[in-house]
Protein backbone atom coordinates (compact mmCIF):
# COMPACT_ATOMS: atom_id res chain seq x y z
CA UNK A 1 0.00 0.00 0.00
CA UNK A 2 2.91 2.16 0.59
CA UNK A 3 4.87 1.83 -2.63
CA UNK A 4 4.59 4.97 -5.86
CA UNK A 5 1.77 2.94 -7.58
CA UNK A 6 -0.53 3.19 -4.65
CA UNK A 7 -0.33 6.74 -4.21
CA UNK A 8 -0.97 6.83 -8.03
CA UNK A 9 -4.90 8.63 -7.73
CA UNK A 10 -5.80 10.47 -4.82
CA UNK A 11 -9.11 8.62 -3.10
CA UNK A 12 -10.41 11.76 -2.23
CA UNK A 13 -11.07 12.40 -6.68
CA UNK A 14 -13.74 10.98 -8.04
CA UNK A 15 -13.56 7.97 -10.19
CA UNK A 16 -14.36 8.35 -13.63
CA UNK A 17 -16.99 6.25 -15.07
CA UNK A 18 -18.41 5.19 -11.58
CA UNK A 19 -22.38 5.36 -11.77
CA UNK A 20 -24.38 7.04 -8.52
CA UNK A 21 -23.75 5.26 -5.38
CA UNK A 22 -26.31 3.05 -3.69
CA UNK A 23 -29.10 4.73 -1.13
CA UNK A 24 -27.43 2.37 1.79
CA UNK A 25 -25.20 4.28 4.05
CA UNK A 26 -22.65 2.18 6.49
CA UNK A 27 -22.40 3.61 9.56
CA UNK A 28 -19.10 4.72 10.46
CA UNK A 29 -17.16 2.00 12.44
CA UNK A 30 -18.67 -0.03 9.44
CA UNK A 31 -16.96 2.26 6.86
CA UNK A 32 -13.55 2.85 8.67
CA UNK A 33 -13.53 -0.90 9.05
CA UNK A 34 -14.03 -1.57 5.84
CA UNK A 35 -11.24 0.87 4.67
CA UNK A 36 -9.07 -0.78 7.04
CA UNK A 37 -9.27 -4.05 5.54
CA UNK A 38 -8.75 -3.03 1.76
CA UNK A 39 -5.70 -1.84 3.41
CA UNK A 40 -4.31 -4.76 5.38
CA UNK A 41 -5.49 -7.04 2.22
CA UNK A 42 -3.37 -4.42 -0.24
CA UNK A 43 -6.17 -3.79 -2.16
CA UNK A 44 -6.21 -0.58 -3.72
CA UNK A 45 -9.39 -0.34 -5.73
CA UNK A 46 -11.60 -2.02 -2.65
CA UNK A 47 -9.44 0.93 -0.74
CA UNK A 48 -10.84 3.71 -3.61
CA UNK A 49 -14.66 1.96 -3.27
CA UNK A 50 -14.84 1.89 0.60
CA UNK A 51 -13.26 5.30 0.93
CA UNK A 52 -16.24 6.77 -1.04
CA UNK A 53 -18.30 5.08 0.91
CA UNK A 54 -16.92 6.33 3.93
CA UNK A 55 -17.27 9.94 2.13
CA UNK A 56 -21.10 9.30 2.21
CA UNK A 57 -20.99 8.21 5.63
CA UNK A 58 -19.04 11.28 6.55
CA UNK A 59 -21.71 13.51 4.99
CA UNK A 60 -25.13 11.62 6.59
CA UNK A 61 -23.55 11.87 9.90
CA UNK A 62 -21.70 15.51 9.64
CA UNK A 63 -24.34 16.61 12.60
CA UNK A 64 -22.68 14.56 14.94
CA UNK A 65 -18.85 14.63 13.75
CA UNK A 66 -18.61 18.52 12.48
CA UNK A 67 -19.95 19.85 16.10
CA UNK A 68 -16.90 21.96 16.51
CA UNK A 69 -17.21 23.48 13.06
CA UNK A 70 -19.11 26.84 13.43
CA UNK A 71 -18.78 29.65 10.63
CA UNK A 72 -16.88 27.11 8.71
CA UNK A 73 -17.61 25.68 5.29
CA UNK A 74 -18.59 21.79 6.01
CA UNK A 75 -18.17 20.31 2.66
CA UNK A 76 -14.35 21.64 3.02
CA UNK A 77 -13.72 20.74 6.57
CA UNK A 78 -14.57 17.22 5.40
CA UNK A 79 -12.26 17.28 2.89
CA UNK A 80 -9.70 17.99 5.10
CA UNK A 81 -10.93 15.01 7.72
CA UNK A 82 -11.22 13.04 4.60
CA UNK A 83 -7.18 13.65 3.78
CA UNK A 84 -5.96 13.45 7.42
CA UNK A 85 -7.63 9.49 7.11
CA UNK A 86 -6.08 9.11 4.24
CA UNK A 87 -2.43 9.65 5.49
CA UNK A 88 -3.56 7.73 9.12
CA UNK A 89 -3.57 4.64 6.27
CA UNK A 90 -1.03 5.41 4.53
CA UNK A 91 1.22 4.87 7.15
CA UNK A 92 3.26 0.87 7.74
CA UNK A 93 0.62 -1.43 9.11
CA UNK A 94 -1.85 1.29 10.19
CA UNK A 95 -3.77 -0.32 13.70
CA UNK A 96 -7.72 -0.89 13.23
CA UNK A 97 -10.09 2.04 14.56
CA UNK A 98 -12.08 1.27 17.68
CA UNK A 99 -14.00 4.00 18.05
CA UNK A 100 -14.69 5.34 14.34
CA UNK A 101 -16.97 8.20 15.71
CA UNK A 102 -14.55 9.31 18.34
CA UNK A 103 -11.83 9.22 15.76
CA UNK A 104 -13.40 10.89 13.20
CA UNK A 105 -14.67 13.52 15.54
CA UNK A 106 -11.22 14.21 17.08
CA UNK A 107 -9.80 14.88 13.84
CA UNK A 108 -12.89 16.90 12.54
CA UNK A 109 -12.48 19.08 15.67
CA UNK A 110 -8.77 19.33 14.89
CA UNK A 111 -8.80 20.32 11.86
CA UNK A 112 -11.50 22.72 12.50
CA UNK A 113 -9.78 24.53 15.60
CA UNK A 114 -6.58 24.65 12.70
CA UNK A 115 -8.96 26.92 10.51
CA UNK A 116 -10.38 28.52 13.26
CA UNK A 117 -6.63 29.51 14.03
CA UNK A 118 -5.45 29.99 10.93
CA UNK A 119 -8.48 33.36 10.68
CA UNK A 120 -7.61 34.25 13.57
CA UNK A 121 -3.88 35.22 12.23
CA UNK A 122 -4.90 36.20 9.22
CA UNK A 123 -7.34 39.08 11.59
CA UNK A 124 -4.14 40.02 13.72
CA UNK A 125 -1.95 40.56 10.04
CA UNK A 126 -4.95 42.65 8.37
CA UNK A 127 -7.46 44.04 10.20
CA UNK A 128 -6.25 46.28 12.75
CA UNK A 129 -8.29 46.10 16.21
CA UNK A 130 -9.68 49.55 15.91
CA UNK A 131 -10.55 49.78 12.78
CA UNK A 132 -14.76 50.16 11.67
CA UNK A 133 -13.95 47.01 9.04
CA UNK A 134 -12.79 44.99 12.27
CA UNK A 135 -16.21 45.49 14.22
CA UNK A 136 -18.19 44.57 10.92
CA UNK A 137 -16.48 41.35 10.41
CA UNK A 138 -16.18 40.37 14.07
CA UNK A 139 -19.65 38.88 13.71
CA UNK A 140 -20.17 38.16 10.30
CA UNK A 141 -19.37 34.61 10.05
CA UNK A 142 -15.63 35.54 8.33
CA UNK A 143 -13.62 35.60 11.57
CA UNK A 144 -14.67 33.01 14.76
CA UNK A 145 -15.90 34.51 17.59
CA UNK A 146 -13.41 36.24 20.37
CA UNK A 147 -15.43 33.89 22.64
CA UNK A 148 -15.66 30.66 20.52
CA UNK A 149 -11.68 30.47 20.26
CA UNK A 150 -11.60 31.11 24.24
CA UNK A 151 -13.93 28.13 24.94
CA UNK A 152 -12.20 25.96 22.30
CA UNK A 153 -8.94 26.78 24.22
CA UNK A 154 -10.29 26.39 27.42
CA UNK A 155 -11.70 22.74 26.88
CA UNK A 156 -7.92 22.00 25.36
CA UNK A 157 -6.47 23.33 28.52
CA UNK A 158 -8.77 20.98 30.36
CA UNK A 159 -8.26 17.96 28.21
CA UNK A 160 -4.26 18.41 29.13
CA UNK A 161 -4.98 18.71 32.80
CA UNK A 162 -7.18 15.76 32.91
CA UNK A 163 -4.20 13.68 30.95
CA UNK A 164 -1.52 15.18 33.04
CA UNK A 165 -3.96 14.05 36.31
CA UNK A 166 -4.13 10.53 34.80
CA UNK A 167 -0.21 9.74 33.64
CA UNK A 168 0.37 11.39 37.42
CA UNK A 169 -2.24 8.73 38.94
CA UNK A 170 -0.96 6.06 37.08
CA UNK A 171 2.76 6.72 37.34
CA UNK A 172 2.26 6.36 40.86
CA UNK A 173 0.63 3.00 40.82
CA UNK A 174 3.32 1.49 39.12
CA UNK A 175 6.94 0.34 39.43
CA UNK A 176 9.38 3.01 38.69
CA UNK A 177 10.54 1.13 35.68
CA UNK A 178 6.69 1.57 34.42
CA UNK A 179 6.53 3.47 31.55
CA UNK A 180 2.97 4.22 32.56
CA UNK A 181 3.23 7.99 32.50
CA UNK A 182 4.86 7.88 29.01
CA UNK A 183 1.95 5.30 27.54
CA UNK A 184 -0.58 7.69 28.22
CA UNK A 185 1.02 11.06 27.04
CA UNK A 186 1.29 8.76 23.72
CA UNK A 187 -1.84 7.95 23.73
CA UNK A 188 -2.76 11.57 24.25
CA UNK A 189 -0.78 13.11 21.62
CA UNK A 190 -0.96 9.94 19.16
CA UNK A 191 -4.91 9.41 19.30
CA UNK A 192 -6.78 12.22 20.47
CA UNK A 193 -4.72 14.93 19.45
CA UNK A 194 -4.07 13.28 15.96
CA UNK A 195 -0.38 14.19 15.82
CA UNK A 196 1.97 12.73 13.81
CA UNK A 197 4.28 10.19 15.43
CA UNK A 198 7.42 12.27 14.55
CA UNK A 199 5.60 14.60 16.31
CA UNK A 200 4.80 12.63 19.38
CA UNK A 201 8.96 11.07 19.10
CA UNK A 202 9.93 14.47 19.42
CA UNK A 203 7.88 15.20 22.79
CA UNK A 204 8.75 12.19 24.39
CA UNK A 205 12.14 12.68 23.91
CA UNK A 206 12.05 16.59 24.91
CA UNK A 207 10.04 15.43 28.14
CA UNK A 208 12.71 12.63 29.15
CA UNK A 209 10.02 10.06 28.47
CA UNK A 210 12.28 8.07 26.34
CA UNK A 211 13.16 7.69 22.86
CA UNK A 212 10.82 4.73 21.40
CA UNK A 213 10.85 3.68 17.53
CA UNK A 214 7.32 3.94 15.59
CA UNK A 215 6.12 0.32 16.29
CA UNK A 216 7.18 0.74 19.85
CA UNK A 217 5.20 4.12 19.82
CA UNK A 218 1.84 2.47 18.61
CA UNK A 219 2.59 -0.15 21.24
CA UNK A 220 2.57 2.50 23.82
CA UNK A 221 -0.40 4.36 22.46
CA UNK A 222 -2.40 1.13 22.75
CA UNK A 223 -1.27 0.31 26.50
CA UNK A 224 -1.90 3.88 27.28
CA UNK A 225 -5.49 4.07 26.02
CA UNK A 226 -6.34 1.00 28.14
CA UNK A 227 -4.78 2.83 31.11
CA UNK A 228 -6.73 5.73 30.04
CA UNK A 229 -10.16 3.53 29.96
CA UNK A 230 -9.26 1.95 33.15
CA UNK A 231 -8.72 5.17 35.22
CA UNK A 232 -11.75 7.12 33.92
CA UNK A 233 -13.61 4.06 34.55
CA UNK A 234 -12.62 4.68 38.23
CA UNK A 235 -12.75 8.36 38.39
CA UNK A 236 -15.61 9.78 40.81
CA UNK A 237 -15.20 12.88 38.81
CA UNK A 238 -16.93 12.31 35.35
CA UNK A 239 -17.29 15.27 33.75
CA UNK A 240 -13.03 14.65 33.52
CA UNK A 241 -13.15 11.40 32.47
CA UNK A 242 -15.78 11.90 29.52
CA UNK A 243 -13.91 14.89 28.74
CA UNK A 244 -11.19 12.01 28.03
CA UNK A 245 -13.72 9.29 26.51
CA UNK A 246 -15.68 10.90 24.35
CA UNK A 247 -12.04 11.68 23.08
CA UNK A 248 -10.49 8.35 23.31
CA UNK A 249 -10.69 6.14 19.87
Amino acid sequence: MNNAASRSRNPLDPRPGTSCPPPHVPDLDTAVSAVHRAVRDGDRAAFERRFTRLDRSLRAHRGQIFCNASGLDLDELRQKVLIRVNAYFEQPEPESVRNARGWLRTMAANAAIDEHRSRARFRARHVAEDSPAAAHTEQSGVFPRADFLVELDQEARARDAAIRHYADAAAAAAPPTSRARAQIWTCYWLRICADTSAEVAERLRQQDLGEPSEQTLWQWASRGQRLLEQLCAADTDRDRAERVLERLC
